[in-house]
C-alpha cells in the first residue's frame, strides 16, 4: 500500500487489480480491522469518511473550514492511516491474531488541498482503468468500488469551480 491509493480504499498487494473499500461490510471477507480513533475512543472506517467529507464541503463551501472541521472531528489524514494499514499488513499472520482495531492517536491536521485532492478524485464514484497491451488487447489494471453517488460529486465539482474560478 502506498500513499497512491485513493483515501478510503485499501489494496491489499500489486497483483491485485481491484481496490477494496475500506467499510465495514468488508471487514470479514477481507480481515481488515477499523481505524480507533484515541482522542474519540470510537472506531472508525475511512470508506464512510469519505461520504462525510463531501457533504461537509457542500455545506461549507470553504476547503480550509472543511479542513479544519475534519481536524476538529480527529478524522485521521491519509498518511495516518496508510502507515497503519501498512503496518498491520506486514504483520506475520501470527501478529495480526487478536487484532480488533488500528490505533491512531493525536490526529494531524488536514489542509486545504488534501480535500481537494479528495473532492477532485473521479475514482470515488467507480472507476475501472484498462492499458492497451503491445498484443492488442486491453488488459484491466484497476477497479475502484464507488463510495459516493455520481450526483453528489457533481454537485462538489460544480461548487469547486465556482470557489477556483475566481482565483487569478
Amino acid at each position: 500500500m502506498n500513499r497512491n491509493i485513493p483515501f478510503g480504499y485499501l489494496k491489499r498487494s500489486k497483483r491485485n487489480k481491484t481496490y477494496i473499500p475500506y467499510l465495514k461490510a468488508f471487514k470479514d471477507q477481507h480481515n481488515i480491522p477499523p481505524i480507533r480513533v484515541m482522542e474519540l475512543d470510537q472506531d472508525i472506517w475511512p470508506g464512510e469518511c469519505v461520504q462525510s467529507i463531501f457533504e461537509l464541503f457542500l455545506d461549507l463551501n470553504n476547503l480550509k473550514e472543511t479542513a479544519r472541521q475534519l481536524t476538529k472531528r480527529f478524522i485521521p489524514t491519509h498518511i495516518q492511516i496508510s502507515k497503519k494499514v501498512m503496518e498491520f499488513l506486514t504483520r506475520s499472520k501470527f501478529d495480526k491474531y487478536g487484532i480488533s482495531f488500528l490505533e491512531i492517536g493525536d490526529c494531524k491536521a488536514w489542509r486545504g488541498s488534501s480535500v481537494k485532492q479528495i473532492l477532485q478524485n473521479p475514482h470515488y464514484v467507480g472507476e475501472s482503468r484498462y492499458q492497451w497491451k503491445k498484443n492488442n488487447t486491453w488488459e484491466l489494471q484497476l477497479t475502484y468500488p464507488a463510495l459516493i453517488s455520481q450526483e453528489l460529486f457533481q454537485q462538489v465539482q460544480v461548487k469547486l469551480h465556482n470557489i477556483t474560478s475566481y482565483k487569478f
